[in-house]
């Protein structure tokens, strides 16, 4: 039992640092000047090009940020495979955002990497910043289940290690079987009637009676 509950909560850490990991690449990714290119070395996936779009600043508890609509457009965006074929570009299906250095990035436009290699993205357009990074949690669907199914395995566990000790608990209050509780109780357990009962207590109303007195000496019969 205790094994199960220790080889989930490794897996639930495994598959934790893995989405972490996929969570932050957006957050570490360079940004690219518009216009500009950016050569990337990039694994098969979906990626996005992230707008910078608005600002974030507070503090005390307090944040104000202010956000416009993007301006990046798929014919804005050339991206040309190791193949030096071009691949297809889009508008962005899902709603995701980076909020880095006090700036807010909006994905705006989607591309899909087939196979592993060299690309070249090439965005035009007015002077502003993007940021090329992989969707959030892309790819991750097999981690997000292994994750979810191990902390049920580790709580289930958990909840019957926690059972089972405290009535192990319960089970080492009881007496021994067939013992003495105490004086002048009877014995109690299976074999209660095999035990030997307790010799009864000594008074005066259970004392022997006297020897009789001896008979005269010499005497005849």
């Amino acid at each position: 039992m205790v094994a199960v509950v220790v080889v989930s909560l490794v897996v639930v850490g495994v598959a934790a640092v893995s989405l972490g990991t996929s969570g932050l690449a957006g957050l570490t990714a360079p940004t690219l000047t518009v216009p500009g290119t950016a050569t990337r070395h990039l694994s098969p996936g979906r990626y996005l090009v992230f707008e910078a779009t608005g600002s974030e600043q507070g503090g005390a508890g307090f944040t104000f940020s202010e956000n416009q609509p993007p301006v990046t457009t798929p014919e804005d965006v050339t991206v040309v495979g190791p193949d030096a074929a071009r691949v297809p570009v889009a508008f962005t299906r899902s709603d995701q955002t980076l909020k880095r250095g006090g700036r807010i990035y909006t994905g705006v436009v989607e591309f899909h990497v087939e196979r592993a290699g060299v690309y070249r993205i090439t965005v035009q357009g007015a002077a502003h910043q993007v940021v090329i990074s992989r969707s959030l949690f892309d790819g991750q669907a097999s981690t997000i289940v292994t994750l979810v199914l191990a902390v049920l395995v580790a709580g289930i566990a958990g909840l019957a290690l926690i059972i089972a000790t405290i009535v192990h608990a319960r089970h080492s209050r009881v007496p021994a079987p067939g013992g003495f509780p105490g004086p002048g109780q009877p014995p109690y357990g299976p074999h209660a009637a095999s035990a030997p009962a307790p010799p009864p207590p000594v008074g005066p109303w259970n004392a022997p009676p006297p020897p009789p007195p001896p008979g005269p000496r010499g005497s005849a019969f």
